[in-house]
């Protein structure tokens, strides 16, 4: 590209419409002292004689962004590692026009978990997508700024002290590893500190879209007094949603495959007795007296509570895995959780 810096322009070929290109030094270096990045610099040898101009004679990017910038009275350029080049493009642009360069930022780029650089294959890059699977825009946000930047030993960081604390200076220098792990455990943290309410608001629309259930007085009561506990439990917004539904569901809604190999082999005539041991708490039905009237009927019957536990939270939750069996069963209360063994030790 560097054929016709020197020859004169009566030995360009007729009948064409030409580039322009702008003429790059070729002796000496460039440097550019980049706020994160520090002093770099680069031997003039390396560079060449990009095109400004199209042959149809509208300008390239390189020229538009910079007449761009400085028109806008741009300071400030934050961006990837790996437009360093262009950055050092634009500058002889800069310096040919007689203006001040804007001081620079070049940010180290994020990899995935193996070091390479991210893609698809090391999950959801689309921010839509993190939302789809039930991240929260505060713990993405905040994992985001984690992995280049820190305060002191501080994980989690609001986005209040992250516009307070937050310098570019202090950004490091090395690409970041991508670890979706660590995602999961921020969103965590963040779900167990998100309110109650709009939590109720998010299921009420994803309730409604995935299931058509529509919410009711009893549902938004049992959640109330039951979030808590899942939250504790949840990763993502999604798994939180699923392991709430028997809150809300006319039973029965989803059974998982894992709670349906213990209906399958549910005593019947275990499950009628306990029902009418617990029937005489019907009116003070809490926790601490259904643990005390199971712990009873057990006894008399000569088994263990993991005889008969996990058959329990199958039926009146659809899942293998759930909150304290005690707790849920005090939320549903004994109408509910009646209709609900009654369907399976009955159908």
């Amino acid at each position: 590209n560097r054929t016709w810096r020197d020859k004169d322009a009566k030995d360009a070929p007729k009948d064409i419409n030409p580039v322009i290109r702008i003429k790059a030094p070729i002796e000496g270096e460039s440097i550019i002292d980049d706020i994160i990045q520090g002093s770099i610099t680069v031997s003039n040898e390396e560079m060449d004689d990009f095109i400004i101009m199209r042959s149809d004679g509208t300008p390239t990017y390189m020229l538009s962004v910079v007449v761009d910038d400085h028109d806008m009275n741009v300071t400030h350029i934050v961006r990837g590692h790996d437009h360093l080049t262009n950055t050092f493009r634009q500058n002889i642009i800069y310096k040919s026009m007689g203006w001040d360069a804007p001081k620079t930022a070049h940010i180290p780029l994020i990899h995935g978990s193996d070091g390479s650089k991210m893609s698809k294959r090391h999950g959801a890059i689309d921010v839509e997508e993190y939302k789809n699977n039930g991240i929260l825009p505060d713990a993405l946000i905040n994992y985001m700024l984690r992995l280049g930047w820190s305060h002191g030993d501080d994980e989690i960081i609001s986005l209040k002290n992250a516009i307070k604390w937050f310098k570019l200076e202090k950004i490091g220098k090395s690409p970041a590893k991508f670890d979706n792990d660590k995602l999961i455990s921020v969103n965590s943290h963040y779900i167990k500190e998100l309110d109650n309410n709009k939590i109720i608001v998010f299921l009420k629309t994803y309730y409604e879209k995935k299931y058509k259930i529509k919410f009711d007085k009893d549902s938004t009561e049992r959640l109330n007094l039951g979030l808590e506990d899942i939250k504790s439990r949840s990763r993502d917004l999604i798994q939180l949603a699923e392991m709430s539904l028997f809150y809300c569901s006319k039973f029965p809604i989803s059974i998982s495959k894992k709670a349906d190999k213990y209906i399958k082999k549910v005593d019947k005539n275990i499950f009628k007795d306990l029902l009418e041991a617990l029937k005489v708490i019907e009116n003070n039905f809490t926790k601490q007296e259904i643990e005390k009237i199971i712990a009873n009927f057990l006894s008399k019957k000569g088994l263990k509570l993991s005889d008969i536990i996990q058959y329990i939270r199958a039926m009146i939750t659809g899942l293998d895995v759930s909150p304290r069996i005690y707790d849920i069963m005090e939320i549903l209360g004994f109408v509910e959780i009646k209709k609900r063994i009654e369907y399976f030790i009955n159908g």
